[in-house]
Order: structure tokens, then C-alpha cells, then sequence
């Protein structure tokens, strides 16, 4: 990746020290300078930018240092917050956070280890493959300048997660202990009705919803975020066998709003954070 990224260094470099450019307005020429401060993308591609393992590595996350568990038979890494054989569980407020320091510190350590055994056990440690070319880049901060991507976050990986869940379709796995799979019949019912809703919502909203049974390889981002935040909270009302399935669907509708919202307080991003900490610490229960 960063033989790509090569030549947009370079122009950064560039573009910081200033270019010569005109002001249409004062006819006149002034120095511009240009400087980049944020990356997006999503998780694969952030992970080679940033040269880590990506998400389904031991030490995944770019922004804290969980450590996955693996689920036999597969070779797929998990983040639950939860751990097994005697464990202390993380505390979603507490996770030990990484920094532009830690994080150079380990990937200097990484390149220069002694032997290619040596490197792979603490790229394995570390979640980190290498010194990324962008962190060369003095206006960016690792991890900090790479925020997570929330349409592929929510809308492309949470949202059709849940309704895997709910339609008893998530890898396989049943409701464990728990009773929050929606019977087929009922499930399909919801599905018709949420395809039907279109019929009486003004296309402002945006595209008609397709039936998530039939027609779920249809869903785009913009299809999961309208469902999940005005169609689920009607057609799943009243459908879960337990009132607490609902009121945890519910309470995501709720910070999704929230999150979306085109004024945000201070108070608001607290309410998120500890939101969503409180939210994924039910969804494990």
C-alpha cells in the first residue's frame, strides 16, 4: 500500500510548505498551504494504511489494545468484552487506549526485530505489521487521525448483524440461553410489511426498502440506515417473545439519532460514548 501512497506523500510534503496560487478576488498571488488531517475508510483499507492486522487479528483494534479470543474449530479472532477460563472481563470505560508514540514505538520494534519468527510473534502482539508511510506526515496522529467509519460500522456491519440475529441467521449460532430469534413465520410477516411500507412514504426518505427476506442482497447503507431507524422500530414492536430485545433495539435507534443529529452537545457526546458502552455490554449478555 504504501508504494501507492508514495506519491501523495511526496505532494503533501508539497502542498505543507506552500504552493504559489492567485486570489481571484485581489488579483493577487499568495502562498497556499494544504495540510491533511483526517483518513478515512474502512476497516481493510484503514488497516493497510495504518499496516496493522486488520480486524480479525489477535490485537485488532487501532484505537485500544483488546485481545481477541478465538472461536474453535475456525482461526477467526473475536473482541467480546467478556473472557473465558477465568478471565477478568474488559470494562468498556476503561480500555487501555494506544498512542502516536506506543504505536511507533511497537511498529519500529516490529521492523527491526532480529528474525522473521521474532517479527511475526510481535506483529501477532501487536497488531502491527509496520511503520506506516502517512505517519510521516507531521499533521496526523495515530491512531486519532483515522476514525472509524460509520456507515460501514453501523449500517453495513451492525445493523444486518441484528436482523441475522433476530432471524435466527448469524453464522450459524442459535439463541443460546437466550429467546431472541423471531419465529420464521413472523419473521417473514415483518419482512412484507417492511417492503410494503414504501408504498406510503414519500421518496424524499429516500429508496424504497426491499423485503429483507426475499430481497436482503438489495440493501445498500442508505437502505440498513432508514430501515434500522424507521421501519425496525415499527414492524419489530410487540414481535420478540421478551420486551428487553425490543428495548435494546431500541436504545441503538435512540444513539443512532443521536449521532446523526445535525446539532451535537457536549452533553450529547457523553451520552454516546457511555451509550454505546452500555449497549454492547447487554448485546454480550
Amino acid at each position: 500500500m504504501d508504494s501507492f501512497l508514495y506519491p501523495l506523500h511526496c505532494e503533501l510534503e508539497k502542498l505543507a510548505k506552500g504552493i504559489t496560487s492567485l486570489d481571484l478576488h485581489s488579483k493577487e498571488l499568495f502562498l497556499l498551504h494544504v495540510f491533511l488531517i483526517l483518513v478515512f475508510g474502512d476497516m481493510p483499507a484503514i488497516a493497510k494504511v495504518m499496516r496493522m492486522k486488520g480486524h480479525n487479528g489477535f490485537c485488532p483494534c487501532r484505537f485500544c489494545e483488546i485481545l481477541g479470543v478465538r472461536c474453535p474449530p475456525g482461526n477467526v479472532y473475536y473482541v467480546p468484552l467478556a473472557r473465558f477460563n477465568g478471565e477478568e472481563p474488559y470494562d468498556a470505560n476503561t480500555l487501555q487506549k494506544r498512542t502516536h508514540k506506543q504505536f511507533l514505538d511497537q511498529a519500529e520494534e516490529v521492523i527491526n526485530a532480529p528474525t522473521s519468527a521474532e517479527e511475526d510473534r510481535l506483529s501477532m502482539k501487536y497488531g502491527i505489521k509496520g511503520v506506516p508511510l502517512l505517519s510521516l506526515t507531521g499533521t496526523l496522529t495515530l491512531p486519532l487521525s483515522f476514525p472509524l467509519d460509520y456507515m460501514h460500522l453501523i449500517f453495513e456491519n451492525l445493523t444486518p448483524n441484528l436482523v441475522a440475529h433476530y432471524s435466527g441467521n448469524f453464522k450459524g449460532l442459535d439463541a443460546g440461553t437466550e429467546d431472541y430469534i423471531i419465529p420464521a413465520h413472523i419473521w417473514s410477516e415483518i419482512c412484507e410489511v417492511g417492503a410494503a411500507s414504501g408504498d406510503t412514504i414519500p421518496s424524499q426518505f429516500g429508496a424504497r426498502v426491499p423485503n429483507l427476506e426475499k430481497d436482503r442482497s438489495h440493501m445498500t447503507a442508505e437502505a440498513w440506515a432508514f430501515w434500522v431507524m424507521y421501519v425496525g422500530p415499527i414492524v419489530l414492536r410487540n414481535r420478540f417473545t421478551k420486551p428487553r430485545y425490543y428495548a435494546h433495539f431500541m436504545k441503538l435507534v435512540c444513539l443512532i439519532h443521536l449521532c446523526l443529529s445535525y446539532n451535537v452537545k457536549a452533553s450529547d457526546v457523553d451520552t454516546i460514548r457511555v451509550g454505546f458502552q452500555e449497549w454492547v455490554t447487554e448485546y454480550e449478555k
